[in-house]
């Protein structure tokens, strides 16, 4: 069966010559009734095994094919693929795998944005708040607040506490507090870091009476939730290295405590790297837990 033939007359061309495949428009029988505008097609190839084939009209990406009948009334268009072909089964995945990875994508920048946030709030919010000890030469405030750090098995203070302890023992005697509270983590019967801080400070001269023992100080945020929640002080002085000393100040303000810091670093300690590493998403952690000033025990057992 070949193709009706289209008369010229009825056809029209908008600025281009006639009979070029995609150049000529018509509204004629054997165009698309529905469209005016049809883009006539009477040698594509591509379609020339189709017996029905009367006119095409080439829309963006897709084409409006029209058909006629015996009696050459066209047929509602469809809407084929320019090229004939299948959708091909792997763009549904190739599109689910560029949708997750920038899901992914998505999240790790949220996640480094929120951990530098955090960092930079930390540091900057409580920098001003880091003094000597003379600074607090006579102030009597509620405690000096010693964070716990490594002892050895014997139970002698890792050099990064002793110096800790030090500190804190020149802040008593400068009339800086009432009293030191000395938060440590007491795993189990054979790790006990408040005691051994407890000793150590005795050895320095505090008054044993004068020392109070925290054995629940687990981590930071709990060594300073419990000073105010556990032991009542509410104005303090934090002891402990310049890294660590803007995390515990930046709990003790969020809790709504009155505190200074005094750094305590006298040197170089072993694995420093890996303590500021950790710190930094330490400090992340402890910003969202201030934020929600999750509770923790307050026995005093």
């Amino acid at each position: 069966m070949g193709y009706p033939s289209i008369d010229p007359s009825l056809a029209w061309s908008a600025g281009l010559d006639e009979g070029v495949p995609g150049a000529s428009y018509g509204a004629g029988p054997y165009g698309d009734p529905y469209y005016p505008e049809s883009v006539f097609y009477p040698e594509q190839p591509r379609y020339a095994d189709d017996p029905g084939y009367a006119g095409a009209t080439a829309y963006g990406t897709s084409a409006s094919i029209g058909y006629a009948d015996s009696q050459g009334y066209g047929a509602p268009p469809t809407y084929p693929p320019l090229d004939g072909g299948s959708p091909d089964p792997d763009d549904s995945s190739g599109h689910g795998a560029l949708k997750a990875f920038l899901i992914i994508l998505g999240i790790i920048v949220v996640a480094v944005l929120v951990i530098v946030g955090t960092n930079v709030y930390t540091v900057t919010s409580t920098r001003n708040d880091v003094h000597r000890v003379s600074a607090f030469y006579q102030q009597e405030t509620d405690a000096v607040v010693v964070l716990g750090a490594s002892v050895y098995a014997d139970g002698t203070p890792s050099d990064i506490l002793a110096d800790r302890l030090e500190v804190a023992a020149d802040l008593y005697k400068a009339g800086a507090a009432r009293e030191v509270i000395v938060s440590g983590d007491n795993a189990d019967s054979h790790y006990n870091e408040s005691d051994a801080m407890r000793d150590y400070l005795v050895e320095l001269g505090v008054p044993e009476d004068k020392i109070v023992v925290d054995r629940l100080g687990t981590d930071t945020y709990a060594s300073i939730y419990r000073a105010k929640n556990a032991f009542g002080a509410n104005r303090i002085v934090v002891v402990t290295q310049a890294y660590h000393l803007y995390r515990a100040l930046m709990i003790a303000d969020g809790l709504g405590m009155e505190a200074g810091g005094v750094a305590a670093d006298k040197g170089d300690y072993d694995d420093q790297v890996g303590y500021s590493v950790r710190e930094v998403l330490a400090r992340t952690k402890d910003c969202l837990l201030t934020l929600i000033q999750l509770p923790v025990s307050t026995s005093t057992r």
